[in-house]
């Protein structure tokens, strides 16, 4: 049986490494790949046992401890400090619950370095390995695992990836592999054109995915699409060709196409450009590209790469129902289904007109009120098809 054999006793003093310059450029992409590793190795378990035990972690203060134990370490000569799965849960497996057992394990520690080691020399390594296994046994939750596999099967096949990545390679290959499979499928999941098309909610003048019950209605002519993940350059061009392929496989006749751009928080140069490309591409059939819900850093953006003075005249607003207003107003004739949407505007008006009546307290603007009131009423009942 295999035992932990010699231990050497005895503390490091305090001394400043002697590394020159050219040490540190060789050792700089070592310590960014330790660094990234120690912070992720840190930040699990300790969001882990937060959850568990109901309280909040400030990933700040961790990486703050782990820069000021790694700055002692080499102090004193010692290797890389990081946070021990398997310690963590052995601690609070015995109940610790404050930083109280950690202070007594580091003195505890430091006692055994100086006197005690030849103590162990016997200890069999079955008895440690024995230790850690029943320590991280608790962690594994295998009813959270079969939760992911009903709720959504790609997390559940990233969590499995983690755990068998730990189990085969060790915790920092594990984790390397873990991080890394986790950024290649948001990478993937990013760059999938998910465009959702949207209608008006009957009775409404708010607009949701035509897939919603009841189902919204959509204005003739005019094609509203929402991305809905951020524009950038991996999925650029796929989310072009999409659009356009929802025109072509519309079922009627497409004059506008209404973007909703509320998710594109801030828009980089190759999807601006390739907004500016969809622009061309749609007036070479005709068709004009509106954008609404454009936020502030995207429409920056817009304006210096000259995508917003290739628009037209109010081709761009503020919302998507000022964008089918203007749509509106555009037209000539408008259909049974045009009609119902300026009705369920005046409605609404009307609505507002009525709260603020009852709530104003002056008489003149009462007054006013209620003429505006009357003259809605007649909008109303006046507005609608030619027959």
């Amino acid at each position: 049986m295999k035992v932990v054999g010699d231990i050497p006793s005895g503390l490091s003093g305090p001394a400043i490494p002697d590394v020159g310059l050219k040490d540190l450029l060789g050792l700089l992409p070592g310590a960014c790949g330790i660094a990234l590793v120690t912070f992720a190795e840190a930040i699990g378990p300790a969001r882990v046992l937060a959850s568990k035990h109901r309280y909040e972690v400030d990933a700040n203060q961790e990486l703050i401890g782990l820069g000021a134990a790694n700055l002692g370490a080499g102090l004193f000569r010692g290797l890389s400090v990081g946070c021990s799965l398997s310690k963590s849960a052995a601690n609070d497996a015995a109940g610790a619950r404050t930083q109280m057992p950690s202070l007594l394990a580091a003195a505890l520690l430091a006692l055994v370095a100086l006197f005690f080691t030849p103590l162990f020399r016997t200890l069999p390594e079955a008895t440690l390995a024995a230790i850690v296994v029943l320590a991280t046994a608790g962690m594994m939750d295998v009813k959270q695992m079969r939760r992911l596999f009903t709720l959504r099967r790609t997390d559940f096949l990233l969590a499995m990836g983690a755990l068998l990545s730990v189990l085969v390679l060790d915790v920092l290959p594990g984790l390397m592999v873990s991080v890394g499979l986790s950024v290649a499928f948001l990478v993937w999941r990013a760059s999938q054109p998910r465009l959702s098309e949207l209608g008006r909610v009957p009775g409404t003048l708010d607009f949701a995915d035509i897939h919603r019950r009841p189902a919204p209605l959509r204005v003739p002519g005019l094609l509203i699409l929402r991305p809905n993940e951020g524009i950038f350059f991996a999925n650029a061009t796929a989310l072009r060709d999409a659009v356009i392929a929802h025109v072509d496989q519309s079922s009627a006749p497409v004059h506008t196409v209404l973007l909703d751009l509320e998710v594109t928080a801030d828009l980089d140069v190759p999807g601006a450009d390739m907004l500016g490309e969809l622009k061309e591409s749609l007036d070479q059939r005709d068709i004009t590209l509106m954008l609404s819900r454009v936020l502030a850093p995207t429409q920056a953006l817009l304006d210096r790469t000259g995508v917003t003075d290739r628009l037209g005249d109010g081709d761009l607003q503020p919302q998507t129902l000022n964008g089918v207003i203007e749509y509106l107003t555009r037209r000539a004739h408008h259909s049974e289904e045009e009609w119902a949407l300026i009705r369920d505007g005046l409605h609404r008006l009307g609505e507002l007109v009525d709260e603020a009546h009852d709530s104003s307290e002056d008489e003149a603007e009462r007054r006013r009120l209620e003429q505006l009131r009357r003259t809605l009423a007649r909008l109303d009942t006046s507005h609608g098809p030619p027959k």
